[in-house]
C-alpha cells in the first residue's frame, strides 16, 4: 500500500526548553515512524506510533533543529524533512533581592567613608544550561567614588565618597544615598536591578559629634543609679517617632526612623513612647549596670526621607575603622650589599581610637618571606636591615602583610580589631641587573566573539636578550582564549562570553628570578547580528607516506625558522599542520543536517589543483602597518574562469529534468551562504575573512576579498619573500600530491562541538539524488537524503573516524 504524508513538512511545533510537550505526525497506510536523519531537540524523542514527546533541553538562544522522520509499512516507504523551533525560557534572576545593599564592616545597609568595600552581586540564568555565565556592568547612576563593579559582579574599592557639608561648623559630611542600576546578563537575556549605597562619615558616632547633638548640648546622658522595670531615664527627648528599636553589643549604633544611641555594656530594648520618654523593658535589666552610663543622640533631618534598616535588625557598629594602606603593592627595586628602610605604614582614619599593629604573614617559599637581612617593625611598619650579597640574578618577592587596628573600651574590658590585608611586591637586584618592564598598557580593547584572536601582552628585559615567558596568575580569560607562552592570546571567544574581563599575567625571565605582573581588562563584544560562528573547509586526501612528507616538510627548521614566524605558539598562525582551503571562516552555526542541504546543490566530489606557492601581506585597516605576512600555496579550480565566474554555468540532463551547476569553490561558498534558517539567510560575518585578504595586495588595483589558498605559515613583516626562498630551495612541491574532495568540514555546530564532515551526495555532476528535480522548488524540504536509492544512509560522519579510500595504486589513503 503506498503511504501518503497527512502532516506538511516544514516546520512542525515551536516549545519553549524545559516544557513538557507532545506532538504527533501521520501518514495514510504508514504502520511505523522513525528518525532516519538529523536530530531532534535535545531531550525529545520520537515513538514507533509517530508521537514526539519529552522535554526539551535548555538553549542559549532560539534554535531550530531539522530532520527526516520515516513512515513505513511492510511494502512501502515515504520520508519527509520537518523541523522544529525550542524557544530560550528567558530572564536572569537577581539572587541578591535588597535595595540598600549590606556593604558594611560588619554587614550593615550602610559603609563609613574611606573604608575597603568588598561585596558581591549575585544572579542566575532562567532555564539557560549550566554553563551560562552571568555578567554584571553599570548601566545608570554611579557607584561611590573609588569603588568598581568587576564584570564577575564585585563591588570593591577603597571608600572616597564626597559627602555634602552645610555649615562651617559641621565636623562630619552629610550621609549621602548613592542609586545605580546594574544589568546581568547571560549573553543573550539581561535582567537590570537597582540598587543604593548608603555613605556615611565615620566621625558621625563620636560623642563630640555636633552632627548628631541633641538640643544644643551635643550629648545627653543618664546614670542609672535605680533599677526597676518601667523605671523612666530620660523624659526630655522630643520629636520621636514612636518605634521599638533593638540594640546589640559595644557601642552598638542603630539606624531608626530618625533615633540613634549608643550603650556602652550589655544588650537591652528600648520603647519610645509617644510622649517622648524611653524606658527600659521588662526582663532586660539585668545587663544595665549601677552606675552605668547611656548616651542618647536624636537626629531630625537625615534619614526622614528615606526609613534604612528598619526592615531588618540592625547588628553592631561602631566607628572603628579598617586601616587603608596608602602606598600601593610596588615597593620598587632595592641592591642586594645594602642597607634598606622601607614604609609599609597605612593610613588610620580614627587615629585617636584605635592603634594599627604590622605583621608579616608568612608564606612556604623564600619569595613569600622577608628578603634575609630584613625585619617588619610590629609599630612602625616599616621593613629595615641589611641585605647580604647576591649573586648575579634578580629575585622577586611577594610580602603579605597585615595591618589590624585595635580599640580598647576604657569603659569595658573588650577590645575590637579590624584587619586589613595588602600583598606587596620588592626586587632585589643582584649583582648583575636583570628586570623586565612592560610594554603592553592594562586595557588589552576588545575582541569580536568568534573573531580569530591576534591579540597579545609583551614585556621585555631591558638589560638582557633573554626570552620572556608568560603566565596567567589570577582571573581568567574569556571562554575559547588561551594564553601561549610567548605572550599570544589564541583562539576564538566563545558565544555568550561577552563582557569585560580582568586577569593578571606574569611575564618572568626563563629561569624565573625576575618576574613583573600586570592587571589587564579585556572586553568581548558581539558581532552585528548576535549569533555563534563556526568555520567550514576542505582539505585533501593524503596517504600515509604523503601525511609523513608533509610533515617533514612543515617541521623542517631552515625552512620554518621560528625567528622568522608569527605568534609560533598560535595555532591559528605560526606553521600550519595540514593543509586546509576554508570556504567560510565566519558563517553562523546551526545543526549539521541544515548544512547537509547545501550538498545538494553545486556540491559533487571533484579535483582541485596546487599552484605558485606566494605570499601576501596583512596590514592593520586603521594605522596601514604591516601586521603579519602569510605564506600560501594557491589553490586552482578548473570551474572558475579567469574572471572570477564559474565556467558552464548550467548543466541540463534527461530533457532539462534535471538541472545541475559545476562545483566551484565560488559556487559552493554561494550555496552555504544562501541557505535559509528561521526565515532568514546564514549569516556570514565578514570579519572573520583573514586579514591578509581584507588588505589591498601590491599591484591589486584596490582588490580585496576571498581568495582560494592554502595558508602554510605565518611570517614576521618582511620574511614572507625569504620563507617562500626557502621553500623553493627546498625542493618541496605541492603537486606531488592529490587534492581530491567529496566532503566538507564544519568546524563545529550546535549539535556537535567537534568537527563533523558531511559527504557529497553526487560522486559525478550527472549523478541524479533523490528527488533532485525539487532542489529548486517549493518542496525542498522533502528532500529523503537518498534513502530509497541506497545512497549513503546519514551524511553526518566524525572527522576523526577517518575513511577507507585507495588511490589508483591502491594504496590506502587517509583523510
Amino acid at each position: 500500500m503506498t503511504i501518503q504524508w497527512t502532516t506538511p513538512a516544514g516546520q512542525l511545533f515551536t516549545a519553549t526548553e524545559a516544557v513538557s510537550i507532545t506532538h504527533s505526525v501521520a501518514a495514510t497506510n504508514a504502520t511505523s515512524y522513525s528518525l532516519i536523519s538529523g536530530q531532534l531537540p535535545a531531550g525529545l524523542s520520537l515513538s514507533s506510533d509517530g508521537v514526539i514527546s519529552g522535554s526539551a533541553s535548555n538553549v542559549y538562544v532560539p534554535t531550530t533543529s531539522t530532520f527526516v522522520i520515516r513512515a513505513a509499512n511492510a511494502s512501502s516507504i515515504k520520508d519527509r524533512t520537518f523541523s522544529a523551533v525550542i524557544y530560550n525560557n528567558g530572564g536572569v534572576n537577581w539572587l541578591t533581592t535588597t535595595t540598600f545593599l549590606a556593604t558594611g564592616v560588619k554587614g550593615e545597609q550602610y559603609s563609613y567613608n574611606h573604608q575597603y568595600v568588598d561585596y558581591q552581586l549575585d544572579a542566575i540564568p532562567v532555564g539557560d544550561p549550566s554553563t551560562a555565565e552571568i555578567t554584571y556592568k553599570i548601566s545608570s547612576g554611579q557607584l561611590p567614588h573609588g569603588l568598581k563593579l568587576s564584570s564577575t559582579g564585585t563591588i570593591s574599592g577603597y571608600l572616597n565618597a564626597k559627602l555634602h557639608v552645610t555649615t562651617l561648623t559641621q565636623l562630619v559630611g552629610d550621609p549621602t544615598i548613592f542609586n545605580f542600576t546594574v544589568d546581568a546578563t547571560d549573553g543573550y537575556n539581561t535582567s537590570s536591578k537597582s540598587f543604593s549605597m548608603l555613605v556615611i562619615d565615620p566621625n558621625i558616632y563620636r560623642s563630640d559629634s555636633t552632627f548628631l547633638a541633641f538640643s544644643n548640648t551635643g550629648t545627653t546622658t543618664a546614670v542609672i543609679s535605680t533599677i526597676a522595670s518601667g523605671t523612666t531615664i530620660l523624659s526630655t527627648l522630643t520629636n520621636i517617632s514612636p518605634e521599638v528599636i533593638p540594640a546589640v553589643g559595644q557601642y552598638a549604633a542603630v539606624l531608626g526612623d530618625t533615633t540613634y544611641f549608643y550603650m556602652n555594656v550589655g544588650t537591652i530594648v528600648t520603647n519610645v513612647s509617644s510622649s517622648g520618654t524611653i524606658t527600659l523593658s521588662t526582663g532586660t535589666l539585668n545587663t544595665i549596670n549601677t552606675g552605668s552610663v547611656i548616651y542618647f543622640y536624636n537626629y531630625l533631618s537625615a534619614f526622614e526621607a528615606e526609613t534604612i534598616l528598619l526592615d531588618q535588625t540592625p547588628v553592631s557598629a561602631g566607628y572603628l575603622q579598617p586601616a587603608q594602606w596608602i602606598n600601593g603593592v610596588n615597593l620598587g627595586v632595592v641592591r642586594a650589599n645594602n642597607n634598606v628602610d622601607l614604609d609599609l605604614s597605612v593610613y588610620n582614619p580614627a587615629p585617636l581610637v584605635g592603634t594599627i599593629t604590622y605583621a608579616l604573614v608568612t608564606g612556604t617559599t623564600i619569595s613569600t618571606n622577608l628578603p634575609e637581612g630584613l625585619t617588619l617593625d610590629p609599630y612602625l611598619g616599616h621593613i629595615y636591615g641589611f641585605i647580604p650579597y647576591q649573586p648575579v640574578y634578580t629575585r622577586q618577592y611577594q610580602l603579605t602583610v597585615n595591618a589590624t587596628n585595635t580599640e580598647i573600651n576604657p569603659l569595658s574590658t573588650v577590645t575590637s580589631s579590624l584587619v586589613t590585608t595588602n600583598t606587596f611586591v620588592l626586587t632585589v637586584a643582584g649583582n648583575v641587573f636583570s628586570s623586565i618592564e612592560w610594554v603592553s598598557t592594562s586595557s588589552l580593547g576588545s575582541i569580536e566573539i568568534g573573531i580569530v584572536s591576534d591579540l597579545y601582552v609583551l614585556a621585555k628585559e631591558i638589560s638582557s636578550d633573554y626570552a620572556i615567558n608568560y603566565q596567567l596568575t589570577s582571573g581568567s580569560l574569556p571562554s575559547g582564549l588561551t594564553l601561549e607562552r610567548d605572550g599570544t592570546i589564541s583562539g576564538r571567544a566563545v558565544f555568550g562570553s561577552t563582557g569585560t574581563y580582568t586577569f593578571t599575567i606574569t611575564a618572568s625571565d626563563i629561569y624565573v628570578l625576575s618576574a613583573v605582573n600586570r592587571t589587564f581588562t579585556l572586553e568581548v563584544v558581539n558581532s552585528t547580528k548576535v549569533v555563534p560562528y563556526t568555520s567550514i573547509y576542505v582539505k585533501p586526501f593524503l596517504s600515509s607516506a604523503q601525511r609523513q612528507t608533509y610533515q617533514d616538510f612543515i617541521n623542517d627548521q631552515f625552512v620554518f625558522d621560528q625567528s622568522l614566524i608569527y605568534r609560533y605558539f598560535d595555532p591559528n598562525f605560526g606553521v600550519q599542520p595540514e593543509m586546509r582551503l576554508y570556504l567560510e571562516y565566519a558563517i553562523q552555526e546551526l545543526n549539521l543536517d541544515q548544512y547537509a542541504y547545501a550538498l545538494y546543490q553545486n556540491f559533487y566530489r571533484r579535483k582541485l589543483y596546487f599552484g605558485d606557492v606566494k605570499y601576501a601581506i596583512a596590514a592593520d585597516p586603521n594605522t596601514g602597518v604591516t601586521q603579519y605576512e602569510v605564506v600560501y600555496v594557491e589553490v586552482v579550480d578548473p570551474n572558475i574562469a579567469s574572471n572570477g565566474t564559474s565556467v558552464n554555468p548550467v548543466y541540463y540532463s534527461n530533457d532539462y529534468q534535471n538541472i545541475y551547476y559545476p562545483s566551484s569553490v565560488s559556487n559552493m561558498r554561494t550555496q552555504l551562504e544562501t541557505l535559509v534558517t528561521n526565515h532568514e539567510y546564514v549569516s556570514v560575518n565578514s570579519n572573520g575573512l583573514p586579514l591578509f585578504m581584507r588588505t589591498i595586495q601590491p599591484g591589486q588595483n584596490n582588490s580585496t576579498g576571498y581568495i582560494t589558498v592554502i595558508p602554510i605559515c605565518y611570517a614576521l613583516p618582511g620574511n614572507g619573500a625569504n620563507i617562500v626562498d626557502r621553500i623553493n630551495i627546498s625542493g618541496f612541491k605541492f603537486n606531488q600530491f592529490s587534492f581530491e574532495i567529496d566532503r566538507i568540514i564544519v568546524s563545529s555546530s550546535l549539535d556537535n562541538s567537534a568537527d563533523k564532515y558531511l559527504i557529497f551526495e553526487r560522486q559525478h555532476l550527472s549523478d541524479a539524488i533523490a528527488e533532485d528535480n525539487k532542489l529548486f522548488g517549493p518542496d525542498d524540504v522533502e528532500i529523503d537524503f537518498g534513502l530509497s536509492q541506497g545512497n549513503i544512509s546519514d551524511p553526518v560522519i566524525n572527522a576523526e573516524d577517518g575513511a577507507v579510500l585507495t588511490d589508483e595504486d591502491g594504496n590506502i589513503l587517509e583523510y
